[in-house]
């Protein structure tokens, strides 16, 4: 399980301990996805932490990442039957999307807020229907309350909406755009609230979000994830000796015919607009990730969507043709997604398997049990001295008494001790009655090294 997986996770296990969750936007995301995820737990007797699996979480984002798909032909309109098949067979098989849409973290649930939004908005200035509006406002509240950078994709929004010149093609009276955008907000700002405060339980985390722009603008600068202006483009374009980026390369064509041949329509050219601006806003930002990149490509594989839709309804007499092609595209992208997220699902040389945990840390509590032996009552203590001990936190998870300290503690009398190389090379050897017991890689160049205390 990645390090982001396991913090969620014990977040979420701190749910339901019983304690209100509190948001802390120092180093976290927003509360949505937890409060999503508790009740679908319960449903499969999840009651503690130690109760959970790594699949039940995962379930979670992977169904969200289907709705997802599910509601493509809300766009219809704009890409066309043959578009909004070719968008979902992409943003089933393209291995960014198989790689993170299943990972326990809130790009899932973001996205989907972000593209039924649009949706819901687009289909609103249209015809004027109070649900629609209802129905973005339900949107944006998820947007805000799941993730920070619903700044950069708002603003992107405008800049699209005016750039693409859709607010020109607005039908309704400007009476009715006034009342569904009261109602957007009105909608938005109540579940906001609601989540962000815990439904009342916690009513100071709202003023913690309000209050939290330094901290944001901080995170954006990098924070040890700064990256050069290229490195999306690098990630999802240049080969590697693990894969070719097929889904990159087809995406990026079929985005540019989309452009091209479909101009025209309203829809794919807010889009094209749309995908520029968050790709300039992630580009620009030093901190980077290869799932924040799912904000712009999610929208790229609409407009690539409607290039097919182009190639489809112009040229009727070659679609057996296209067809073909489009199978042997479909068959890339799967040998992709079988290369990037399976076999090489955390190698180095993978570019989507950033700060990837080691399988060695799955070896770690079998080893603590072996150390432990038999006659292990259960109430022996764990003790584990690591600047950031991440993912170890969940995969110790099942064990009672588990302490972690970012320096050695005055009094070690774990019966197991758990550290990093620095810490047991400074201070560990030359604590007595220690035996060590083996070392474990949690991250790229993180190690742990296992103490057993010897029998007195």
């Amino acid at each position: 399980m990645h390090t982001d997986e396991a913090v969620h996770a014990c977040l979420l296990g701190e749910m339901f301990s019983g304690g209100a969750y509190a948001y802390n936007p120092t180093d976290f995301h927003g509360p949505s996805l937890y409060f999503l995820t508790k009740p679908f737990l319960k449903l499969f007797g999840v009651r503690i932490l130690a109760d959970m699996e790594a699949w039940q979480l995962r379930l979670v984002p992977a169904i969200l990442w289907s709705l997802l798909i599910f509601i493509l032909p809300l766009f219809k309109p704009g890409l066309g039957f043959a578009g909004v098949v070719a968008a979902a067979v992409m943003l089933s098989l393209a291995a960014p999307f198989v790689y993170f849409s299943t990972d326990f973290i809130h790009e899932s649930l973001f996205l989907l807020a972000t593209m039924f939004g649009l949706a819901s908005g687009w289909r609103f200035l249209q015809g004027g229907e109070k649900r629609w509006a209802v129905a973005c406002g339900v949107s944006v509240g998820f947007l805000i309350a799941t993730k920070e950078t619903f700044v950069l994709t708002a603003v992107a929004v405008g800049i699209a909406f005016v750039l693409s010149g859709e607010w020109k093609l607005v039908v309704i009276g400007k009476r009715r755009v006034l009342s569904g955008i009261g109602i957007a907000v009105a909608v938005a700002l109540l579940l906001m609230a609601m989540f962000f405060t815990s439904f009342g339980a916690h009513p100071s985390g709202l003023w913690d979000f309000l209050t939290a722009g330094a901290n944001f603008t901080s995170r954006a600068g990098g924070q040890g994830h700064e990256k050069p202006w290229w490195t999306y483009l690098e990630w999802f374009l240049a080969p590697t000796v693990r894969a070719v980026p097929y889904s990159g390369w087809i995406g990026a064509v079929l985005f540019v015919m989309g452009a091209v041949f479909t101009w025209g329509r309203p829809m794919v050219r807010f889009l094209v607009f749309f995908t520029g601006v968050i790709f300039a806003f992630y580009c620009a930002i030093p901190y980077k990730t290869p799932w924040l990149a799912l904000s712009f490509l999610v929208p790229l594989v609409l407009v690539a969507g409607a290039g097919v839709d182009a190639l489809w309804s112009r040229f009727p007499r070659g679609r057996l043709v296209y067809a073909c092609v489009f199978l042997v595209f479909a068959g890339l992208l799967l040998r992709e997604s079988w290369l990037l997220c399976v076999k090489f699902s955390i190698d180095p040389e993978n570019p989507l398997a950033y700060a990837a945990t080691s399988r060695d840390v799955t070896k770690v509590p079998d080893r603590v049990r072996v150390l432990l032996g038999d006659k292990a009552t259960g109430e022996e203590v764990i003790q584990v001295v690591m600047a950031d001990a991440w993912p170890l936190p969940w995969y110790l998870r099942k064990f009672p008494h588990v302490g972690y300290w970012t320096a050695l503690p005055e009094k070690v009398d774990g019966a197991i001790v758990i550290a990093s190389p620095e810490i047991a090379t400074e201070s560990l050897e030359g604590i007595p009655g220690y035996k060590f017991s083996g070392f474990y890689g949690l991250r790229p160049d993180v190690l742990a090294l296992v103490f057993k205390r010897e029998a007195q």
